[in-house]
């Protein structure tokens, strides 16, 4: 069982980008897999593990160079990372950004934000998500 740590941090890109991206998208044309859920965007890279009526508890799991399909998140979410992550983030708008989640580090993503990733790490990235329904 990994060391759990208390470091938190915000998931993808900063809030800011994510943020300001959600005014933009309603103005880009996006592919259908944009209002679906990650497990349903990309079934190659999220599984879903279980859910009740308040959550969902997903399996995210990239191999280096693997981007997923756009989509969004229907609820609030936290992430925690099983492994070391390097990770490339875009939103509809084009804004795009790097950012690194170690292994033990816990983040956040807001509901409704769209966004695609990519792992631009050498290894495999494997993060535990759970979304408020």
């Amino acid at each position: 069982m990994p060391h759990i740590r208390p470091v938190l941090r915000a998931f993808a890109l900063p809030a800011a980008i994510f943020g300001a991206g959600l005014a933009a998208q309603a103005q880009i044309a996006l592919p259908l897999s944009a209002n679906s859920h990650a497990y349903e965007a990309s079934p190659d890279v999220y599984q879903l593990i279980g859910e009740d009526d308040h959550f969902r508890v997903i399996l995210g799991r990239w191999k280096p160079g693997q981007s997923d399909a756009w989509h969004t998140h229907h609820g609030d979410l936290v992430n925690y990372a099983l492994t070391d992550c390097k990770l490339e983030g875009q939103i509809p708008s084009g804004q795009s950004g790097a950012f690194e989640r170690k292994q033990g580090e816990a983040g956040f993503n807001p509901k409704g934000s769209i966004h695609k990733v990519r792992n631009a790490g050498d290894g495999d990235c494997v993060l535990l998500i759970v979304e408020r329904k």
